[in-house]
């Protein structure tokens, strides 16, 4: 496969991160993550208190634009990038998270991202069930987003990507994790053909 990005997105819990982990092992591909651990304390205690939105929102789109300009760089150099987030699912999470002029500010900046910030060359979207994601959000055990309400609001965050996909299916792959097993090497091998024939594709539209 050519030097291409990958970016995975989806509502948090879904499991982004493990999806791109076992594809870019098998792909032999640069990760660039959404880590936790790297995550300053404020922006965790934001979660935790439900505080502080668009302090959030903004940290995320800056560490979004750093990610995209590190696999662009990877990319030059040969490689394969997958990517466990991208500008537009952290744009997705502005309509659950904020309202009124605060909201309508962080859109405007979000239209302008997406016009001109480099876009991933392919877009997976992993979707799950509530039952599916409330069952991972437990699995991954993070102390600030295993309450009811933040798992509600994960929820939320979930149909504004399916609305998201509905609107862009022929931009977008779509992944169902309730009927994949990311541990199972011929459910990678079949996102990865995936990806392959979305490519082809595209490459063929390019040369009409």
């Amino acid at each position: 496969m050519e030097p291409i990005i990958i970016a995975v997105i989806g509502a948090p819990g879904v499991g982004k991160t493990f999806l791109v982990k076992k594809l870019a092992h098998y792909l032999k591909a640069e990760t660039i993550l959404e880590n936790v651990d790297e995550m300053p304390t404020q922006i965790i205690e934001n979660f935790k208190e439900n505080i502080r939105q668009m302090e959030t929102i903004l940290w995320f789109r800056n560490k979004c634009i750093k990610d995209i300009e590190e696999a662009l760089k990877l990319k030059s150099q040969g490689k394969i990038v997958v990517m466990d987030t991208y500008l537009i699912s952290n744009e997705l999470h502005i309509t659950t998270m904020t309202a009124g002029f605060e909201q309508e500010i962080l859109l405007e900046q979000a239209h302008f991202d997406r016009k001109y910030i480099p876009k991933p060359d392919v877009v997976l979207f992993l979707d799950a069930s509530e039952s599916k994601i409330k069952e991972l959000t437990l699995q991954r055990g993070r102390d600030f987003d295993t309450t009811e309400k933040f798992i509600q609001r994960n929820l939320s965050i979930r149909k504004a990507h399916q609305d998201y996909y509905h609107k862009n299916k022929n931009s977008l792959i779509y992944i169902n994790r309730d009927t994949m097993d990311f541990e199972n090497l011929e459910d990678i091998k079949h996102i990865v053909d995936e990806i392959k024939k979305f490519l082809e594709k595209f490459t063929i539209e390019e040369g009409n």
